[in-house]
Parts: C-alpha cells; structure tokens; sequence
C-alpha cells in the first residue's frame, strides 16, 4: 500500500534512511528528521505496517519568468535491500506524479547523485536541465570584515539572499526556514556561510567549503565590485590565491559548465500558460505525457500552427534556449 507517513512511522524512516545512506551519520540524520522531514511530504511503500521504501515531496517555489510556481523536490528516495527489484520505487514516482498534479504542482526536481541515478529517472522522463558554471579564479587576498552567519543576523541575511535569488530566472527558492536549515547545515558540515557590509548594508554573501581547494557553493552580491570585494575577504580568511566558484549558468558564459539537477514538467498547460506570455508566437502545444494522461491533449487557439511535443522536447523548449539556464543548489545534497 502506498501512502504519506505518519508521526509514528519517524523512527522506521530514520533507519531506512541509514541502511540506504550509510555514510550519513546520526548527528546529520537526527537534524534532518527534525528540521527538514515533514511526514505529511513522505510518500512510502508499506507492507503490513512495514516501510519498505519512501521517497519525499519536498515542496519549494521556482521562479518561472515572472512568477512562481510550485515544484518539489525528490529527497530520499530508497528501498530496503530485500526488496529493490520489484519495481516500488518506480510506482512510488508514479503516484507523486499524480498526487502532484491533483494539488497543483508545475514540476519535480532532484539532484541525482551518480549515473545510474540519472539513468533511472529518464525512464520517467526528467531532464537535466539545470547547468552551472564552474570556475576558478586568482584572488588578491585582502582583509575586510566578514561576517558569519548567526541567528542574530539570520532574518537580515534571508532578506538579502532571498532579494537576489528572486533575480535569477528558473531558480529554486528558499523560505526563511529553508535558509535557516542551510546555514545549520553548513555550520554541521564544517562550511561557512559569510557576509560582506559597506556602511552597514549586506552587500555580498558566500556560502564556503573549504578542502583542499577553496570551494564557494554560492555567491550572492548586488554589484560585481562587491563580488570582488567579498571574494579578496575570503581569500585573505582562508590564506590563499585560488578559489573555486560555482554560479548559474549563462549563455555568454566561457566557463566550464556542467549539468546537475533533473526536472519533470508535471502541468503542462500551466506552464504554457506563463511561456506564452513571453513568447506569443508560440501560441498552440500538442503534448505527449507517457505518464500523466491529463496532459494529452492540444493546448491553445491556432489549432494550424501547432507544435506537437513529448516531454523531453517541450523540457527543451521552455528551459534550453534562454539566456540564464535553471539553477538549484544548497539543497542539503
């Protein structure tokens, strides 16, 4: 039987959790059931009063043009050992893809972890289309007080984050609970998040991961002066030169990029909706969904200039040719 989890299933999802992501330790373990977990999101597989497998429907907003739409995103996905091969993580899919759009989501996302995760997904047709940009960069190092994220400063960070991911087209957006986990997280990592003030105002933000490279997840800034600045901060916090940068990717861009994240369009017409506002030469869709049979169909006026899609096509179409490609990134991954 498929099902949400309940209060009192906590204590089999943590231990399915830790038979299928061993190198997880309790301390993480025990602060995602408590701050990230919701039950009511948990999709499982149970056999007479067993968990066998789960899968979270985390719910976010993503900026789709000019406005936001509802996604969520494919957390801990798993099943126990005995019983993998028997396709129920397939009908778990399955039934999110349903329950998704009886409430109104647009699209699922996740960040796959290897290849073979990749290849499962694409049977159910998600698409790696959001991209990033990777590069590194030679830094003057230079002393500015930075300062670390705290929770007496959290609510005025969020406001800055939140005011620059907002900017970014196809961007995953985070609540204030989401940031708040983040930087827990980050401090449970041995990461750093740090902000950058001039005259008081946050004007920069970094989110750090020190190995044998410096690496910045992300970076948030309201000019590329203070990208500038706050990255000669952390080069001199960190006493080197080189620093890693991972951003979103753009079209002009000539750095390294590469591909990550995976989606899965869940209402097309509700996306065709915004797309149309943008791009009213491409009034009328013909979509193929082998999966959910309410997106069949036509979709617009000009029933003689009709473009016919499956689902990889229209992915394609409404993500691949903009300028700024789809972004998500501090996702506890």
């Amino acid at each position: 039987m498929i099902r949400f989890a309940k209060d009192n299933d906590l204590e089999q999802l943590k231990n399915l959790w830790k038979i299928a992501f061993p190198e997880d330790d309790m301390d993480f373990i025990h602060f995602y059931f408590s701050e990230k977990n919701k039950v009511e999101h948990t999709l499982v597989q149970d056999f007479d009063g067993k968990i066998v497998a789960m899968m979270e429907m985390i719910p976010y907003k993503m900026t789709f043009f000019d406005k936001l739409v509802d996604v969520y995103y494919i957390s801990g996905a798993n099943t126990l050992p005995a019983f993998q091969g028997k396709g129920l993580m397939s009908n778990l899919i399955k039934q999110s893809f349903q329950t998704a759009y009886q409430q109104g989501y647009a699209c699922a996302v996740l960040l796959p972890q290897n290849n073979s995760v990749i290849n499962f997904y694409k049977q159910f047709d998600f698409e790696q289309i959001f991209e990033y940009q990777k590069y590194t960069q030679c830094v003057k190092p230079l002393y500015l007080p930075v300062e670390t994220l705290t929770n007496k400063n959290l609510h005025e960070a969020y406001q800055f984050f939140n005011s620059q991911t907002l900017k970014r087209n196809f961007c995953i957006q985070k609540t204030f609970d989401d940031f708040r986990t983040i930087v827990q997280d980050s401090h449970l990592s041995k990461d750093s998040p740090f902000l950058l003030r001039e005259k008081g105002k946050i004007v920069a933000m970094v989110f750090c991961h020190p190995e044998k490279e410096l690496i910045i997840k992300d970076i948030l800034y309201d000019s590329v002066e203070h990208k500038e600045l706050v990255l000669s901060a952390i080069a001199h916090f960190y006493r080197t030169e080189k620093i890693q940068i991972i951003e979103p990717n753009y079209n002009q861009s000539e750095n390294q990029t590469f591909s990550w994240g995976m989606l899965r369009v869940i209402n097309y017409s509700q996306l065709a909706n915004i797309y149309t506002e943008h791009q009213p030469r491409n009034s009328s869709f013909g979509f193929h969904d082998n999966f959910i049979a309410e997106n069949n169909g036509y979709w617009g006026t000009k029933q003689s200039e009709i473009l016919s899609f499956k689902h990889s096509d229209f992915c394609n179409h409404l993500f691949k040719n903009q300028i700024q490609k789809p972004f998500m990134n501090l996702m506890l991954d």
